[in-house]
């Protein structure tokens, strides 16, 4: 329709033209502009006044219409009133006499018309064209028409002769009579007439307005555009056009119409039209075509301007010209493409419209998915050619890719588009909501996310129903309106987990998911949490989207029987491999084959003998030709079977027939059997393809039973075979049992690859366990993203919180830590640290975002979305509930096609697949079992340690990096998210990248497990003979069908197949195809109505073939059905005979008398979307239940069902017969199913509910011949009909058949199969009297005969129900033959079941006794009975009588009576009558006083009192002083006091707790507090040990690595160095460099000891260690230190050694010429002091003792230094590496210059990073500093400048000195000494030494004091400079000539004083002191 002109709200008046049913169309004349060529749809249900009236042709309508997707329709209607007929009718099928005589009159106006054709044309003398029209009925009766009275549409082109038409009769002119009004019926045209016409139209008239009659002529151009073929025709046409289209610039909607019926044909069509030719040919000659490519060019730009909805074809048109590199051409695609998707978009169309199959993608593209017309509705879906050939294999692959695609997706589509509007209903597609991510399962590779749900529609039991099968398609969506489709596939169900906790498992489809990966969707999901929503398709996938990918792959132009498949190839085609073939005739006799085998004997002429070395045989071999006589002459087959087979040896594509019954699987298994003999078979297996498992498994177990193959030769595959016989058959057991070498290399390779699979799960598992700690921000993510200042300035407001900054300066400078620890709470333990910590908790809670900054935060259009979303799913929710659907309201035909979906059939389908599935998983190793539940890895949201989580922040929030260099204070409420966001970012970066990348890893990995596990499974199968699987299987194993490449195929159930599942079936070298099925039963299922019905989508490439006049043979004898039941499908074969020699023998129902019967009723059907009626229900299964009480078995009956609501009903009634019936159980009862998934399967006895009944005679799907044919087939002996015969009747096709059925009635009467007795049943209710009284079918006795044969031993029951009559019941007297006593028993038995029960007395042989027997038991009872009567005897006391029986053994002696007696106590007591008075004890209670004591007990008379201890409590006085209880019998001084102690603990002063009478050991109170620093140090060293952890799972990749220090570093590590440098070592250093060794791994492993240390809270240390480069690798870049063996140099065991000293550790011995020392933090613990060597010592044993470490001190085992070892080596950690070259410091060897004597120089040397050993002063230098840093214990000082003193005077003293010391045997080594004292002092005391007169007695003396501790001399006595003297000092005897004041734990003296020897002042005690150097400090 023309958009401008079209009205909506004008009434417009036209004809019917065409009726069917309840459609009809209408044709507009007068508005051919509006509506152009097409016809108006109109259903009779708009039509207001049509009041019952017959609607027939010609009858006029008045309309409104609109534009609707299959064109202009009508949306109200009424008939015309015309010469005074009334429209007034009455409902119903009764018409009054008014009426009548109304409606004769409406037809008589139609008979008005005379119905002529155009038999003459003439011109006028004015050019007019005038026709002669001749009156059909009647020739010679002849009119004129002329022009005027033509439609418009015919004015300008005139009719010629030949054209039919209706007329009526004008006014008479002359002698002719002049038409008057006509309809054009049939219009003929010339097509070079109408070429001419309009060349000279265009050449002459020049004017739009002379052109526009032309454009008007819509039927003359769609005459044009169907005829047009020839190539200069087609052109001329194209020139002319674009000259139209050119002159017309105003009558658009004109050139739409004309043009747009023009194009109607296919000038255009890109597959098979002329234009496409001739363009191909024009790629050929460019240059002789050069100017007509031009006119195309200009004609597509036109018709794309013009007639846009033909826009599609031009662009694959312009595909073909597109490889030619023309710019013109490529420019013009695009412009039009993009041209295209607008105009699509305005006509509710998608741009899949302009894509070819090879580009569509296999998933719904979002257009689609939003757009307003259905996808069964695109313009861009083909017909399927069902009777005519397709012209290209292009056209044929485009048809149905497209068709299928619309088939798996449309319903999906539409189902989101009414959820999107709040119109869905959830019977069409199920919706999920609160969708959220559980967690995710990788199992060998395939990743699946575990889904938490909520179903919209109400589902008791989501793990019950079939919903979220394995393998259905989901769809998830973030936006709320799949905006932003997420595609997946169910991977696993588990059926209690999905039960328990609604969590299901999925697999997205990356194939699908282009633009989101698999983390990409789990971040949406975590972000999103519980704000998903999820899509489950309405089809089932696996069953198409195998089938889509592999169709889009194919490449049809390599199939070798493309041309009998696309063309229809009519030419029988013999199979090539069959010329010239053999077969062995043996094998065939040998296999079973009878048939031929009486023609052997006359066909030896024909025969070839070979010998068959393997076998040592002849074997006898005859042609394929002579073969096929041999059968023909055969009588085991009839006549068409035997050309069935020769059919299908004779033929590339074979196509049998079956119709029920004829044997198609036992024909199929005879040809294969031939084909599998023969002398060379097929290299590969025979492939067998069914449409149901049971097919499959009949086909196969047939060629196993008949001998044809053995089970070892057959492969299924597949997983749901019920054949036991075909057990080893399974694909997971071939591939268990392969023995192919190359099958066992594959297996490796996939073993190999599962091993990759595996490494990467754990990496991908380690680093998801390490995101998941990143799915939120916690506090100390906020702090390591802060650097220290911007911290600082944080937590003090930008530094205005004065007394906060201090206390950040005061806690770092005090416990020597950062700030970042602190805000950690590292550092809690300290009561300042822990304050800040609070104090910055509480700044960062009150600067965080609120959740209220968030929301606000969100956009308007997500707020709008999420709003939209809860709207929606609020919607979805009512509509669920709702009773009233829209599907109520709709077409019944539609309603019912749509029906005809199954829930078996689906849950068929899908567990096939899940068990498909877990097959090859199995299969390759891997996989999960039905019962096995995933493991789940969780991602945790809710740590309450977390700050702000990912969900929190929106979508839309921008990544604003920047942010993160920016100052907290200050910032607004957004800039805190964003940088909060950024934050998060920031930390997820690292697992973000490498979960990605391990995940495309493992997807890589997991495609090439699957490559692998194909080739495996294909190499082991090519040894097989014949793979059978069904089409659900062909398609998933897609690949696998490639890889074997069958040259042979045999398609079983062909016409139940649809044609693109079978296609892609086909492998490319395939040599013959066999298709064997029955195209006249039910066609393949289709779901989609559009595609059904219009488009012919459920037509088979059998039956299209078929119809296509390809060659095919009919089986006519079926062997299934009694004759009479056949002959009932004499409609559908008409040559359908009976083997009568098999099914006369068929008997019938015991108590029915007919093979088939119609029971009708009146009942009304139930109104629901699928069709139910509860009280034919109640009939069928009351009907079946009849039958098994009179005497079938409940398997011999299936009930069918037209509709699966009905199934359902039946179901339920069956389930009540089964609680209160003993006939039915679970395992023996009715086969229930649908007349669709019947089809291919029989019973004895099949009851067929037809379901409807209606006021409307309304019947649906029901009236399809193809379904009659399946439910009157399926029963061999007798089918039973039930329905409402009022509305059956209305399906012409039904009533044919009830018409012929046996028995038709309201009633259904039973048999007595005995007698005569009748008892008829017409309802439900009298079913159930007849069941609850069986016996009133037949009431008369059933006298039937016993075995006994006895005359008056008959059967007295009623003679129905059926019963047995195996034993005879009658009582008769018998005399037993042994005891000759009489007895009564049962007919049936026999003397040796029977026992004489008489009694017989008998006296007891010993005692004489009397006593009875039963007579059966005899003398043997006799000797087992006891006598009961009394003993009569008396015991041995002669007091007492014996108690026990007679017949019991016993004795009488010792006698156990009881008798008084007297004690020698004087007690009287009760003894045993044998027992002696001195055995008796007496337990009489007496007092008796204790011995010890005056306490008195009871106790008994027979005990003694000295064995108890007196137990009364008394109070004594302790030894304490306090007062105490205590029992009388113990000590006092054993009394602990339990007064509390008062006493205080002398070391801390804390009151002891315990009680005065223990020890006051360790204080309690100290202890505690001990304990709870050590918890707070554990934990301290455990936080940080897992951010360590945490931040390597991040960063798993972190390098170990060195960083060279900066000046600062290098100074201290230095001095450290120089520090502890031993003089005796012999060693000094020159330190070039310094380098930071980091290695997070052994720094987390340092943390994780400290927390497991047995004294956690002693400060760690720093020693050196000395070790080769080697080691230094090993150590810094690897594992750490290595614990050494046992072995007796290790002085302490096995332990890692280190030094305090420097030059120790850097000796040879270590270091091995590296010149390289470790220095290294070190955790000594809770140290053990060795006191000789132990190397023995293990850490298990270092354990035991409960030590850490262990401490030897010199001169513990030889030892000249101290030695540290521990014996955990994470104890140690290398943190520095301190690179040296070793220089010797001996004076001697670094000497001065020679000074004369009072020479003095004093040289000013400055630190260097290196030095030059060559240079004396700068040795000393180096000495000096040594020594200076050596002896600081404490604070430590920068060296600014060394002065080196030269004085020879006072070093000629020193060195006499020296000598005299010497010389007397006493300390003549010098020590260091320092000494302090002014500025100017120092130049007088190194040029004359020192003056004792300016000195005063000291604190401990008198004399000059040095100290060998910097500091103490820095500190006391420096004043006023910062230097400080070193000097050299001979101690001698301490104590004579010196005094060494408090020495220290290194034995260095805090002073040394010098000045007196044996306490007497002395001057020359000056020459001990040479002042060596002036160190100069800051």
């Amino acid at each position: 329709m023309s958009e401008k002109t079209f009205d909506k709200e004008k009434l417009y008046e036209g004809v019917i033209v065409a009726q069917n049913n309840d459609v009809c169309f209408i044709r507009v004349e007068n508005h051919s502009q509006v509506f152009g060529s097409k016809d108006v749809f109109l259903h009779i249900s708009k039509l207001k006044n049509r009041r019952g009236l017959q609607i027939e042709p010609q009858m006029k309508v008045k309309f409104k219409a609109d534009m609707k997707e299959r064109g202009p329709a009508a949306v109200s209607a009424e008939l015309v009133e015309n010469e005074g007929v009334s429209a007034e009718w009455n409902h119903g099928k009764k018409r009054t006499k008014n009426q009548s005589n109304n409606t004769k009159k409406k037809k008589s106006e139609i008979t008005d018309f005379l119905n002529g054709y155009i038999c003459e044309a003439c011109t006028s003398k004015s050019g007019e064209t005038i026709y002669f029209v001749s009156e059909e009925n009647n020739r010679k009766n002849q009119f004129f028409l002329h022009p005027s009275k033509l439609p418009s549409t015919d004015k300008y082109f005139g009719l010629e002769v030949g054209t039919r038409l209706m007329f009526k009769e004008g006014v008479q002119r002359g002698k002719s009579r002049e038409v008057g009004e006509c309809i054009i019926l049939n219009r003929v045209y010339k097509l070079k007439n109408l070429i001419q016409k309009l060349e000279t139209s265009i050449r002459e008239k020049k004017k739009e307005s002379e052109l526009v009659g032309m454009l008007r002529s819509v039927h003359a151009w769609q005459f044009l555009g169907d005829q047009l073929r020839n190539n200069a025709d087609m052109i001329a046409m194209i020139e002319m056009q674009n000259e139209i289209m050119s002159l017309c610039k105003a009558s658009d909607s004109l050139i739409k119409d004309a043009f747009g019926a023009f194009l109607k044909g296919d000038m255009l069509d890109p597959h098979s039209g002329p234009l496409k030719d001739y363009m191909l040919k024009m790629l050929v000659n460019k240059d002789q075509y050069s100017v007509h490519r031009l006119e195309i060019l200009e004609y597509f730009r036109n018709i794309s301007q013009y007639v846009p909805s033909n826009i599609s074809r031009v662009i694959r048109l312009l595909k073909y010209w597109i490889s030619d590199d023309d710019p013109l051409v490529t420019s013009l695609y695009k412009m039009l493409k993009n041209l295209g998707r607008f105009l699509l978009h305005e006509t509710g169309e998608t741009d899949v419209v302009l894509m070819d199959y090879q580009e569509v993608p296999l998933i719904p593209t979002l257009p689609e998915i939003r757009a307003l017309q259905s996808m069964e509705f695109q313009k861009h879906l083909l017909p399927v050619l069902t009777s005519t050939p397709y012209e290209s294999e292009d056209q044929y692959m485009d048809t149905y890719f497209k068709l299928q695609r619309a088939e798996g997706y449309s319903a999906l589509c539409k189902a989101i588009r009414e959820f999107n509007e709040g119109k869905l209903d959830h019977r069409d597609m199920n919706v999920y909501k609160n969708v959220s991510l559980a967690g995710l399962t990788v199992n060998y590779g395939r990743i699946s996310l575990a889904l938490k749900l909520r179903s919209v529609k109400e589902v008791k039991d989501l793990s019950a129903s079939r919903y979220l099968m394995t393998g259905n398609l989901l769809c998830l969506t973030f936006n709320g309106d799949f905006s932003d489709p997420v595609w997946a596939k169910v991977s696993i169900r588990h059926k209690d987990t999905l039960k328990n906790e609604s969590v299901v498992w999925v697999e997205l489809t990356s194939e699908h998911n282009r633009n989101a990966t698999t983390f990409d969707v789990i971040l949406k999901l975590l972000s999103k949490d519980r704000m998903v929503l999820m899509a489950e398709a309405p089809t089932y996938y696996p069953s198409f989207g195998p089938v889509l990918k592999a169709l889009q792959q194919y490449d049809i132009s390599e199939l070798s029987i493309k041309d009998q498949i696309v063309r229809c190839e009519k030419t029988a085609v013999r199979p090539e491999y069959l010329e010239n073939s053999f077969v062995n005739l043996d094998q065939l006799l040998r296999s079973g084959v009878r048939m031929i085998s009486r023609m052997v004997a006359e066909c030896n002429t024909d025969l070839i003998v070979k010998y068959d070395e393997e076998r040592e045989t002849e074997d006898r071999f005859v042609s394929v030709e002579n073969l096929i006589q041999m059968i023909f002459r055969s009588k085991k087959l009839d006549g068409s079977q035997k050309k069935a087979v020769k059919h299908a040896l004779t033929n590339r594509v074979a196509i049998i027939q079956g119709p029920p019954g004829t044997g198609k699987s036992f024909i199929g298994t005879k040809i294969t059997e031939i084909l599998l003999n023969l002398e060379t078979p097929s290299s590969t297996p025979i492939l067998v393809i069914t449409y149901k498992n049971h097919a499959l498994d009949e086909f196969l177990t047939g060629l196993v039973k008949n001998g044809i193959c053995e089970v070892n030769d057959i492969c299924r595959v597949g997983g749901r075979s019920k054949e036991p016989m075909l057990e080893d058959c399974q694909l997971m057991r071939i591939m268990s049992r392969a023995k192919s070498h190359d099958a066992h290399e594959l297996r490796d390779n996939i073993y190999d690859v599962n091993q990759h699979i595996k490494e990467v799960e754990e990496e991908l598992k380690n680093g998801i366990a390490e995101f998941n700690t990143d799915l939120g921000l916690r506090l100390e993510d906020i702090v390591d993203g802060l650097e220290d200042d911007k911290l600082t300035k944080f937590l003090t407001n930008n530094h205005n919180d004065v007394k906060m900054g201090r206390m950040i300066q005061d806690a770092i400078f005090n416990k020597q830590t950062t700030i970042k620890d602190i805000c950690k709470g590292h550092m809690n333990s300290d009561k300042l640290c822990g304050e800040i910590f609070k104090r910055f908790g509480a700044i960062f809670n009150y600067w965080k975002p609120k959740g209220s900054d968030f929301r606000d935060f969100k956009t308007n259009i997500e707020s709008l979305r999420e709003y939209l979303t809860s709207e929606r799913t609020r919607l979805s929710e009512q509509t669920s509930r709702s009773a009233v659907s829209r599907y109520d309201q709709s077409t019944d035909e539609e309603e019912d096609d749509d029906d005809d979906e199954d829930d078996e059939e689906f849950n068929r389908d899908a567990e096939e697949w899940n068990n498909e599935r877990l097959e090859l998983l199995k299969v390759s190793g891997g996989g999960i079992n039905k019962n096995e539940v995933p493991i789940i890895t969780h991602f945790n949201m809710n740590d309450p340690n977390m700050i702000v989580r990912l969900s929190d922040f929106p979508d839309s929030c921008p990544l604003e990096e920047h942010l993160l260099s920016s100052n907290l204070v200050g910032m607004s409420s957004q800039e805190k998210i964003k940088y909060l966001y950024a934050r998060l970012y920031q930390l997820q970066n690292n697992s973000r990248e490498l979960i990605s990348s391990l995940m495309s890893k493992l997807e890589k990995l997991t495609d090439m497990k699957d490559e692998l596990e194909s080739l495996f499974r294909a190499k082991v199968l090519k040894s097989k003979k014949v793979v059978g699987m069904t089409i659900t299987g062909a398609s998933i194993n897609n690949r696998l069908v490639k890889l074997l490449s069958p040259e042979i195929v045999v398609v079983e159930e062909a016409a139940e197949i649809l044609e693109p599942q079978l296609l892609v079936a086909l492998p490319k070298d395939l040599k013959h195809l066999i298709m064997i099925g029955d195209h006249k039963q039910l066609p393949p299922q289709v779901n989609t109505y559009q595609l059904k019905k219009k488009l012919n989508f459920d037509c088979s490439m059998m039956q299209r073939l078929i119809q296509n006049d390809v060659a095919f043979v009919q089986l006519e004898y079926q062997n299934r059905m009694r004759p009479e039941l056949a002959e009932l499908l004499d409609d559908v074969y008409p040559r359908l005979l009976s083997n009568e020699a098999r099914v006369l023998a068929i008997k019938l129902p015991n108590v029915l008398s007919c093979s088939s019967y119609f029971w009708s009723h009146d009942h009304i059907e139930a109104s629901k979307r699928s069709k139910s009626n509860v009280a034919e229900a109640k009939m069928v299964v009351s009907l079946a239940m009849l039958l098994v009480t009179y005497g079938h078995s409940p398997k011999e009956i299936t009930i069918l069902s037209a509709y699966l609501g009905q199934s359902g009903e039946i179901k339920k009634e069956i389930d009540s017969y089964k609680k209160s019936s003993t006939l039915l159980s679970d395992d023996n009862s009715f086969g229930v199913s649908t007349i669709d998934n019947y089809q291919g399967d029989e019973n004895s006895i099949v009851i067929v509910s037809l379901v409807r009944g209606n006021t409307t005679g309304t019947v649906g799907f029901l009236k399809d011949l193809p379904r009659r044919c399946v439910a009157q087939s399926r029963a061999k002996s007798c089918v039973i009909f039930v329905g409402n015969e009022n509305t059956v009747n209305q399906a012409r096709c039904w009533k044919t058949l009830l018409d012929q059925v046996r028995v038709k009635s309201s009633s259904l009467t039973l048999n007595c199969p005995e007698h005569n007795s009748t008892k008829t049943i017409q309802s439900n209710r009298d079913a159930q009297l007849l069941l609850s009284k069986p016996e009133a079918l037949c009431s008369k006795p059933c006298r039937g005969i016993f075995p006994c044969k006895i005359s008056d031993h008959f059967c007295r029951k009623p003679c129905q129900p059926p019963h047995q009559h195996s034993r005879c019941l009658a009582k008769v007297s018998y005399q037993f033959s042994d005891c000759l006593h009489d007895t009564v028993k049962k007919c049936h038995q026999d003397e040796k079941e029977l026992r004489c029960m008489q009694m017989i007395s008998f006296n007891f042989e010993d005692c004489g006794h009397p006593e009875t027997r039963v007579c059966y038991m005899g003398i043997k009872q006799e000797k087992i009975l006891k006598c009961k009567f009394p003993c009569a005897s008396m015991m041995s006391c002669k007091k007492h009588k014996c108690k026990k029986t007679c017949g019991d053994s016993h004795v009488h002696t010792g006698c156990k009576g009881l008798v008084p007696t007297q004690l020698a106590c004087g007690h009287i007591a009760n003894k045993i009558c044998c027992m002696d008075d001195r055995e008796v004890i007496c337990h009489h209670m007496v007092v008796k006083k204790l011995a010890n004591c005056q306490h008195s007990r009871k106790i008994e008379c027979c005990k003694s009192i000295t064995d108890y201890a007196c137990q009364e409590i008394i109070k004594s006085k302790l030894k304490c002083g306090h007062e105490g209880k205590h029992k009388c019998s113990e000590p006092k001084e054993t009394v602990i006091c339990d007064h509390p102690c008062a006493r205080e603990h002398s070391s801390c002063k804390h009151l002891c707790t315990r009680k005065c009478g223990e020890k006051c050991a360790d204080c309690k109170v100290c202890l505690d507090i001990f304990e709870e620093k050590k918890k707070a140090a554990v934990k301290e060293w455990k936080d940080r040990a897992d951010m360590i952890a945490k931040e390597l799972r991040r960063k798993a990749d972190t390098p170990c690595s060195v960083e060279v220090t900066d000046q600062s570093e290098f100074d201290s590590k230095k001095d450290l160095v120089i520090k502890y440098v031993q003089p005796s070592h012999n060693w000094f250093p020159d330190i070039y460099k310094i380098e930071r060794v980091i290695n997070r791994k052994l720094e987390k492993e340092f943390y994780q000891v400290r927390s497991e240390l047995f004294d956690p809270q002693r400060p760690e240390d720093l020693k050196f260690h000395g070790t080769g480069d080697e080691g230094v690798q090993g150590i810094c870049f690897g594992d750490g230190f290595r614990l050494p063996d046992i072995n007796k140099n290790n002085m302490f065991g096995q332990g890692v050694y280190l030094a305090s000293n420097s030059s120790k550790s850097a000796q040879e011995l270590y270091t091995k010429g590296s010149c390289k020392l470790l220095l290294c933090r070190v955790l000594l613990g809770k140290s053990f002091p060795a006191t000789s060597p132990m190397n023995h010592l293990t850490p298990k044993e270092m354990k035991k003792k409960g030590y850490d470490s262990l401490y030897a001190k010199p001169p513990i085992g030889g030892l000249k230094n101290d030695e540290f070892v521990v014996y955990d080596k994470r104890q140690a950690l290398p943190a520095y590496i301190i690179h040296f070259r070793s220089l010797s410091y001996d004076i001697t060897k670094c000497k001065l210059p020679t000074r004369s004597l009072g020479v003095f120089k004093k040289t000013k040397v400055y630190p260097k990073r290196t030095f030059d050993n060559s240079n004396p002063y700068e040795m000393h230098y180096i000495i000096a500093e040594g020594r200076f840093r050596r002896l600081q214990s404490g604070t430590s000082y920068r060296i600014e400048s060394i002065d080196i003193v030269e004085n020879a005077e006072l070093e000629q003293k020193f060195r006499n000195k020296q000598a005299e010391f010497k010389q007397k045997g006493i300390g003549h080594n010098p020590v260091f000494g320092f000494h302090g004292t002014s500025a100017q002092n120092i130049d007088s005391i190194l040029k004359k030494n020192f003056d004792l007169a300016y000195f005063k007695t000291g604190v401990y003396g008198f004399g000059i004091y040095f100290s060998e501790q910097p500091e103490v001399s820095i500190g006391s006595y420096v004043r006023g400079c910062n230097s400080v003297i070193l000097c050299e000092i001979l101690l001698g005897v301490p104590g004579v000539n010196c005094k060494e004041v408090r020495k220290d734990g290194d034995g260095r003296c805090w002073a040394i004083v010098i000045g007196e020897t044996n306490g007497i002042r002395d001057n020359s005690t000056m020459d001990q002191i040479m002042p060596r150097y002036v160190i100069n400090y800051n």
